[in-house]
């Protein structure tokens, strides 16, 4: 009798034992769990964190781009009114990867429009480089051919004078050269 109670205890004390080791293993995969759980929740929380800051540095971008198209449109106005989309320039947009620039939605323009575009964008951007501390492009510019695509000679003349009147408004040190005929 003494042996038959001696082995239910042993028995029981086993099962105690083996308990005490589920709940142990348990307690070590909960606390896996909570940790994983909390370095998930870090995890999504610097997701959105970086998906609202590229939607902050696209609108600033986007801010940023609409600055220079203006400044490319009050530079176009200057120009002889020999092209109707550049008399009142409503919206330029431009687009670096496709290299386009549209004038009041207008890609294509005559050869001699399309080279006062040309270097009066260059300019601008340079301009917009004086002008706004964030703009990374060089204050070097070189513009060739200012006589190409048949231009009379007048509108050439006014893209050499609207050249230099920017240069004059220019308080930073820069480097322009401009070949013509």
């Amino acid at each position: 009798e003494i042996e038959a109670a001696v082995e239910e205890a042993a028995r029981k004390l086993g099962t105690l034992d083996e308990e005490i080791r589920q709940a142990y293993e348990q307690q070590k995969l909960a606390s896996v769990i909570a940790d994983l759980q909390k370095r998930r929740d870090a995890l999504q929380a610097e997701s959105s964190s970086l998906a609202d800051k590229i939607t902050a540095l696209e609108a600033r971008q986007e801010s940023r781009k609409l600055e220079v198209a203006e400044t490319i449109a009050t530079a176009l106005k200057k120009d002889l009114p020999l092209q109707k989309e550049f008399i009142d320039p409503h919206s330029v947009d431009f687009d670096f990867v496709s290299n386009t620039v549209y004038v009041n939605g207008a890609k294509n323009f005559s050869e001699s429009s399309a080279v006062v575009l040309r270097h009066i964008f260059h300019l601008s951007l340079l301009t917009a480089s004086m002008e706004k501390t964030y703009m990374r492009v060089p204050r070097f510019l070189m513009l060739d051919g200012i006589d190409d695509g048949g231009m009379e000679k007048s509108r050439s003349h006014r893209l050499q004078e609207l050249i230099v009147q920017e240069c004059a408004t220019y308080q930073a040190d820069y480097q322009l050269i401009f070949a013509t005929s």
